[in-house]
């Protein structure tokens, strides 16, 4: 019942009294949030209740980059389409891991295509969030590249043009977005 309510709240937008924002890096107690709400650095972009009763999610880096999947090309087995940190914890020679290192904490990583594809579905809400929050919207036509990767020479990277996803080279510079799971 309670899965029902949220998912009732999501769909007609039920705005919810939210306590203080957390600061980037640092979990703090929360109210529940919604779709477009800026949290932990981020935009939540993805919501659920657990099976310990809380809300939990994921979130959207507020800043993106052109980099390179991986350069040069290597196969590291990073096959999952719904393990982004394992993906990304096989991800060697990286420029698209290595900014995401460099500027966010360890929680954060580079998505799988499913979270680019639930990314995809709020895209509008999101960028207003973005916009509001004076951030980088996302490219309503960008290439976003995932932690999935499709043989040596291949990755997987999603088209926010038309929502689906495709394969290209590994050392071509696509978007890069970083997320993270709270």
């Amino acid at each position: 019942m309670n899965k029902l309510i949220l998912v009732i709240a999501l769909v007609i937008n039920l705005t919810v009294i939210c306590l203080p924002k957390a600061t980037m890096g640092v979990q703090q107690p929360v109210g529940e949030l919604s779709i477009g709400d800026e949290h932990l650095g981020g935009v939540v972009f993805y919501l659920f209740q657990g099976d310990d009763g809380r809300q939990h999610g994921l979130v959207v880096s507020a800043t993106e980059t052109l980099a390179a999947w991986q350069s040069p090309v290597s196969l590291v087995n990073a096959g999952s389409t719904t393990d982004g940190p394992e993906n990304y914890k096989l991800m060697v020679d990286s420029p698209a891991k290595d900014w995401i290192t460099s500027n966010f904490s360890s929680e954060w990583y580079l998505p799988t295509l499913n979270e680019l594809s639930i990314l995809w579905v709020v895209r509008f809400k999101i960028n207003e969030a973005l916009q509001k929050g004076s951030h980088t919207p996302l490219a309503m036509d960008g290439y976003y590249w995932s932690s999935r990767e499709r043989g040596e020479r291949f990755a997987y990277f999603f088209n926010f043009e038309d929502g689906d996803p495709y394969t290209y080279g590994k050392e071509v510079k696509y978007s890069v977005r970083a997320v993270r799971a709270f």
